[in-house]
């Protein structure tokens, strides 16, 4: 009775990414406090000054030579990866449009037939607060992959260097939003709706 598209987990594994996450994250960074969300119209400036004051990070002179010479081909592979972490967002984002669509569906179909939606309700409530949040975290990534292709790497390597760590904070952030939305789903949502499925199916006739 009650159908949803399939969610799953850690499909935000991109090698390409990680690999160069992983690359330009070797020098200690001092501070590792989840980034603060850019202000609505700032600008890359702005945005540059934002994460170098959050990161607080410190480079040594051949730390900083070597960034400057490999982050400009680096950027040009970021380029691609981040399009295709845009694609998978907009996917992401359509699979919850479309559960959260199915659950009202369920929900009015239940209250049709005189059944307590409460429980569900609450819960649905809680998978659009979490979708919430995995939009609001996958908006900010989505604007410092645009940061990390878009500076002056080799004239800023800090601020470079900055927007990496912010990415790979994100990238962590994002993964555990998604597994806990899938988590919600399969251990809360579900079990509700077979249990009303199983109520609401033709029970054999008694001999």
């Amino acid at each position: 009775m009650f159908k949803f598209a399939v969610i799953t987990k850690n499909w935000f594994i991109f090698l390409p990414l990680l690999i160069i996450l992983a690359v330009f994250s070797g020098s200690i960074v001092n501070a590792q406090s989840a980034p603060e969300p850019t202000k609505p119209g700032s600008s890359l400036k702005q945005r540059v000054a934002q994460r170098k004051a959050e990161r607080k990070i410190k480079l040594d002179e051949r730390t900083t030579k070597r960034l400057e010479d490999s982050c400009v081909r680096a950027q040009t592979k970021l380029r691609q990866v981040r399009d295709e972490y845009v694609s998978i967002f907009d996917k992401r984002s359509e699979i919850y449009r479309k559960v959260d669509a199915k659950l009202w569906v369920a929900i009015g179909s239940l209250k049709y037939v005189n059944k307590d939606t409460f429980k569900l309700e609450q819960q649905r409530a809680e998978f659009v607060r979490q979708v919430n949040g995995f939009e609001s975290t996958a908006g900010e990534f989505r604007q410092t992959l645009d940061d990390m292709v878009s500076i002056n790497c080799a004239a800023d390597v800090v601020g470079f260097k900055a927007f990496v760590e912010t990415a790979r904070l994100y990238n962590t952030q994002i993964r555990t939003r998604s597994n806990g939305i899938t988590d919600h789903v399969v251990n809360e949502v579900k079990p509700l709706l077979t249990g009303h499925a199983s109520e609401l199916r033709p029970r054999a006739s008694q001999e």
